[in-house]
């Protein structure tokens, strides 16, 4: 029988190459002496195979998987990408580069787009939703090790579009965990019509696996309350409704006339209701025919984080 050729030193280059790569983060010393050994190949090999690096590389990825360290990580990871993407949107609006003017003699105005938000905000999102979908996933992963269950392929922390059938995906995902950590699980109500965010959440991430979504300024009607009561100055509510796609510079843009009802000898209370020109950054999802803002993305990835905190905790 004909032995197959061995790879010999070009295999173990490879190898070599991976280690060198993850030994760096982990061990700041030992990645110094790799990469000073470069420029002599023997001192390399002798340095690889030292007797102390296995036990020490296999103490740090086993101290990473213990307690709550990762999923914290990830979180973290995640709302600082968030926080990153908010300031960009703020620093893009607080230039003045988008704004409006309002055409005489018509409830109209045309938008001035000066610049555009970059494309690369999109790996900020990106980053920010697949860190926390991570972090969900380990959470599931811990409760059903603490539990004394065995985790698999199937484990999951599930995140549903109804409540509908919600308890046997539940079921299966958290398979071996302890009723108690799934009933808190679905206590958090991880779908559609429940905790919006979660799915919000998944939404972003799955699409970011199959294309990626560019951000743009997008329009939403803005409406702005103001009621006056006796005792009391005046009452303010504001309310965005998310409006169509991508604005174009020079875009006309309907703003309706303000509504006033209410005071003098009537019943109700003074009453006016403006209607302003919103402007957000926003990612489109195509295939659900819908956009998320940046304001919504933060929401979901600081929010999930705050109500996952109660289980996080147990794993710790």
């Amino acid at each position: 029988m004909r032995r197959p050729r061995s790879r010999g030193n070009a295999g173990i280059g490879a190898f070599l190459c991976s280690q060198e790569m993850a030994c760096a983060h982990a061990f700041p010393t030992l990645a110094a002496r790799v990469t000073s050994s470069r420029r002599s190949p023997a001192p390399f090999r002798t340095a690889l195979f030292d007797p102390s690096w296995p036990l020490a590389f296999g103490l740090w990825l086993d101290s990473t998987m213990d307690g709550r360290t990762g999923i914290d990580l990830l979180l973290e990871r995640g709302k600082l990408r968030v926080d990153e993407l908010v300031a960009l949107a703020r620093e893009l609006f607080a230039s003045g580069a988008v704004a409006h003017e309002p055409i005489p003699g018509t409830e109209t105005a045309r938008v001035h787009i000066g610049a555009k938000p970059d494309a690369a905000w999109a790996f900020l999102a990106m980053e920010a939703t697949h860190n926390v979908r991570c972090a969900l996933d380990q959470l599931a992963w811990r409760l059903v090790e603490i539990d004394g269950g065995t985790p698999g392929r199937h484990t999951c922390f599930p995140i549903a579009d109804k409540a509908e059938g919600y308890g046997a995906a539940l079921k299966n995902a958290l398979r071996g965990a302890s009723q108690a950590h799934r009933d808190a699980v679905r206590g958090l109500m991880p779908y559609r019509t429940g905790d919006d965010r979660f799915p919000d959440l998944q939404d972003v991430d799955n699409t970011y696996k199959h294309r990626l979504m560019i951000p743009a300024v997008v329009s939403s009607t803005g409406l702005e309350m103001r009621v006056s009561l006796e005792g009391v100055e005046q009452l303010a509510f504001r309310v965005n409704i998310p409006g169509g796609g991508a604005l174009t510079d020079g875009q006309v843009v309907v703003t309706p006339a303000p509504f006033e009802a209410g005071g003098g000898d009537g019943e109700l209370p003074p009453m006016r209701i403006d209607h302003g020109v919103t402007v957000e950054v926003a990612f489109h999802l195509p295939h659900l025919g819908r956009t998320i803002s940046v304001e919504r993305l933060y929401e979901c990835v600081h929010g999930i984080a705050e109500a996952i905190e109660p289980l996080v905790a147990d794993v710790a």
